[in-house]
């Protein structure tokens, strides 16, 4: 095996295209790469619990959800949830328009528009 620098993956030297479910190996992150100092949110509420006594054992366990890989803020994850069906939506409203356009022309009445 060895380590695919982008995916952080174990790859097998060969057989993995084959179809028998040898595939890609999952290697767990290292967990000494994710400090509470590097996430000011967690810092903060380990800082607050400190101010009056307490400690949170598992403080340092959030820190990964923090970490740019994983984390994104409230107001970019927002616009994400809001965007991203965006381009399918302006695509399906001029499908729709372009459709309703042609049933016009091809349905148009001869004649006074049905006026008396």
């Amino acid at each position: 095996y060895h380590i695919n620098k982008q995916t952080k993956l174990a790859v097998s030297m060969g057989g993995d295209s084959h179809g028998h479910g040898h595939g890609t190996k999952w290697i767990p992150p290292d967990w000494r790469q994710y400090k509470i100092q590097d996430a000011p949110r967690v810092q903060q509420h380990v800082d607050r619990l400190a101010a009056i006594g307490l400690k949170d054992p598992w403080a340092r366990n959030e820190v990964w959800r923090y970490h740019s890989e994983f984390y994104k803020p409230p107001n970019r994850w927002i616009m994400w949830l809001i965007t991203r069906g965006a381009p399918y939506g302006i695509a399906a409203f001029g499908t729709v328009i372009v459709l309703e356009k042609l049933y016009g022309y091809v349905n148009r009445k001869h004649g006074h528009d049905g006026h008396h």
